[in-house]
């Protein structure tokens, strides 16, 4: 694996790593470590660099592409969307415990 270099301006703040603001870090982490290229689009010039795509319909192989895009977009908001409801549901049993430990303290 090569490792290109280039420069690019970028803000950078630092914070504090505590648990109520972990989530948006994760979250922040997983944006920023993106690369322009999904892994789909890394495998097709791979396979056009090898000459594999040449017997190909390009616009099929387009078409396979961008479904394989959108399922992966749909697995990352369910994640998330099941990450936001497990904290959510969380957050509610921790109310629900401290309002009845207040109420019988």
């Amino acid at each position: 694996m090569s490792v290109r270099l280039v420069n690019a301006p970028i803000s950078i703040s630092f914070s504090e790593n505590t648990q109520e603001n972990r989530d948006l870090f994760l979250r922040e982490y997983d944006k920023a470590s993106q690369i322009d290229e999904d892994p789909i689009t890394q495998w097709l010039k791979i396979a056009k660099a090898r000459g594999e795509t040449v017997d190909s319909d390009a616009v099929v192989l387009n078409l396979l592409i961008e479904l394989h895009r959108k399922i992966d977009n749909l697995e990352k908001y369910i994640k998330n969307r099941q990450e936001y409801l497990r904290q959510e549901t969380y957050n509610k049993i921790i109310a629900n415990r401290n309002k009845l430990h207040n109420n019988n303290g």
